[in-house]
């Protein structure tokens, strides 16, 4: 009971993994000392993050790809925040016109930088070429035998 009210969710979801977590709409409320209170419990979708205008202060992202593999894999959900200030080797969530795409900022120069996978299989996007949405700052676990995050 103390973890479901740390965290603000339903003991019988938290406890089973099944329904709702009863989170409601909270998208990581910050408390007056301008920390995190509450986890990011808005999943946002791929297709509505390349047209979004503007994005929760933290949010949940299921990865759809292997980009970051082998340190995270496709279907893992991680939590993001916006207008934190990327630093390098953070995990960066970046928007191209072809859309959106989880990538680990490297620096290249002072002041250049360019959004490498982590898997070599996918490609290298050029810092100049594209707008940092939001920087990765936790992930999800599964409960043992859940499929769900």
């Amino acid at each position: 009971m103390m973890a479901a009210e740390f965290l603000g969710c339903d003991p019988a979801w938290l406890a089973t993994g099944s329904g709702s977590p009863g989170w409601g709409d909270s998208s990581g409320a910050v408390d007056e000392g301008g920390s995190r209170s509450q986890l990011a419990a808005t999943l946002l979708a791929w297709p509505d993050l390349a047209t979004a205008v503007s994005l929760p202060q933290a949010f949940l992202l299921q990865l759809r790809d292997g980009a970051l593999s082998p340190h995270y894999n496709a279907g893992d959900v991680i939590e993001l925040e916006t207008g934190l200030t990327p630093e390098p080797g953070d995990y960066v969530l970046i928007r191209l016109e072809s859309g959106c795409y989880m990538r680990r900022l490297a620096e290249t120069a002072p002041g250049a930088w360019e959004a490498r996978p982590v898997n070599p299989a996918y490609s290298t996007i050029a810092g100049s070429a594209c707008e940092i949405l939001a920087v990765q700052v936790g992930q999800m676990l599964k409960r043992r035998g859940s499929q769900q995050p």
